[in-house]
């Protein structure tokens, strides 16, 4: 960072250059990470913008929302498409876009397309933050609106979901607390590869290397593929329903770990954690 920040008497950042001129600006927060770009915020705004070295602003339309620990950002846009019904009547819905951003190849990829209100006719935008759920394999996953995100995994991989259970959010106090609770058994979780994400071409489809799973499907087929990354996602199988009957009708004898379907011939490190892990959650 080529400049250094002032706080103005009305509460806005100043850039100082190196020859001590200074810039007002908007902005009322910097964050800096050793990357080639800056992000700055205005207040009471949902998202940063991002500065060159120089404090100059590189892209205004772009909304940034997270900086991931390997410098990619989460980004945000949207657009409305048209639909008519079959007596003729025309709407719009909008759909909430977003992306994973590369500053230093200014590419992007679009890893997740909500059905939902823009984000700017939100009436209480002041929530609208992201917000740590869960620690996993020594990562983080967020919630941020009605978007549910991981931290990169293996520098490739990503887990997204999605839900719509804002009517629960306003009522329950420990909300935050319990919501991967609440989701983690429903079928809204995807895994993608950050890089083997397509062109987005406008529709409202992602490819994903998994979707529509409970959580612990994600979770097993992730540590596969990273004890085995020659994987093909369509060889793992993961037989939670097998074993909860199994469980069911043989409520006192120990459950036989299975893994007749699995890939594996010899079980290897995580194959042993995430098995211990199931035998838990069932007990």
């Amino acid at each position: 960072m080529n400049f250094t920040t002032q706080m103005s008497t009305n509460n806005r950042l100043l850039l100082v250059d190196k020859f001590g001129k200074t810039k007002e600006t908007l902005f009322n927060d910097v964050s800096y990470f050793g990357d080639k770009y800056v992000l700055a915020k205005e207040d009471r705004s949902i998202f940063y913008t991002v500065l060159d070295l120089e404090g100059n602003a590189i892209n205004e339309s772009l909304n940034v929302i997270h900086r991931f620990d390997d410098g990619l950002l989460l980004t945000y846009s949207s657009f409305a498409k048209n639909y008519k019904s079959s007596d003729g009547f025309s709407y719009a819905v909008n759909y909430n876009v977003y992306s994973i951003y590369n500053h230093n190849t200014r590419t992007s990829s679009v890893v997740s397309v909500i059905q939902s209100d823009p984000l700017d006719k939100i009436e209480n935008q002041g929530s609208l933050k992201v917000e740590k759920i869960k620690n996993f394999m020594n990562k983080t996953i967020y919630t941020f609106n009605d978007l549910i995100f991981s931290e990169i995994i293996d520098e490739q991989y990503m887990v997204v979901a999605s839900h719509f259970d804002l009517a629960a959010k306003k009522s329950m106090k420990n909300y935050l607390n319990s919501l991967f609770e609440t989701f983690q058994n429903k079928r809204i979780w995807n895994i993608l590869n950050i890089f083997e994400i397509p062109v987005y071409n406008g529709e409202t489809n992602i490819n994903a290397l998994l979707s529509g799973r409970i959580f612990k499907e994600i979770e097993y087929t992730l540590y596969t593929l990273i004890e085995f990354p020659d994987t093909n996602v369509a060889n793992i199988t993961f037989e939670k329903e097998k074993s909860q009957k199994a469980e069911k009708i043989k409520p006192y004898i120990p459950l036989v770990k299975s893994m007749r379907n699995s890939i594996w011939k010899k079980k290897s490190k995580w194959q042993m954690m995430f098995t211990d892990l199931i035998d838990f959650s069932f007990n």
